[in-house]
């Protein structure tokens, strides 16, 4: 039974990766087999490819162009409207910055995803969790690119957050978790 999960979650996985190749995400086929090589679940590369999947179709949205109006038709009736005020700019609150965060992450946009952790980290205001949560996001982007001594840094910092977190098994692979609880 648990072998016939996993063929159906890579089979979903290859139709994510089919997915991309026909948005021109050629790449996509190159991350599936890395994420498989690096030992994660295929349940996590499901996910981090329905995530990617997500942002390429946002990004793909950007990128149409806007409707052009057509300057010869002539109204034979005009209106006067009086103009509307501006809408007031949205704060984005942290919680909705982490999960941005997270999205980026899954999807390998390391870039965005540390400007965006680091954002969070500028909050004055930022819960504990959340904090913890950054800190050691940042932490796993360091590992992951071999960078053991600031991986280490946000992984102390993480832990005096919080001692009684620990990265998820689901979203970091066990060398990094291990690693996480052996820094002092």
């Amino acid at each position: 039974m648990l072998n016939n999960n996993k063929n159906l979650i890579l089979v979903e996985v290859f139709q994510h990766c089919i997915c991309f190749l026909k948005h021109g995400i050629i790449w996509a086929l190159i991350i599936a087999i890395c994420i498989s090589s690096s030992g994660c679940d295929p349940a996590l590369m499901a996910g981090a490819l329905i995530a990617l999947n997500y942002v390429s179709t946002i990004e793909e949205q950007k990128q149409r162009p806007e409707p052009t109006q057509r300057n010869d038709i002539v109204p034979t009736v005009q209106v006067h409207q009086p103009p509307k005020a501006p809408e007031p700019v949205k704060q984005k609150t942290p919680e909705s910055l982490i999960m941005e965060a997270r999205m980026a992450y899954a999807a390998f946009q390391w870039d965005k995803a540390q400007r965006l952790f680091k954002d969070i980290l500028r909050k004055r205001t930022l819960a504990r969790s959340l904090r913890w949560e950054a800190l050691t996001f940042l932490g796993a982007m360091e590992y992951q690119q071999g960078n053991t001594n600031e991986a280490k840094e946000y992984f102390l910092r993480a832990r005096k957050e919080n001692r009684t977190l620990s990265p998820s098994g689901e979203l970091f692979p066990p060398h990094m978790i291990r690693f996480y609880k052996s820094a002092r």
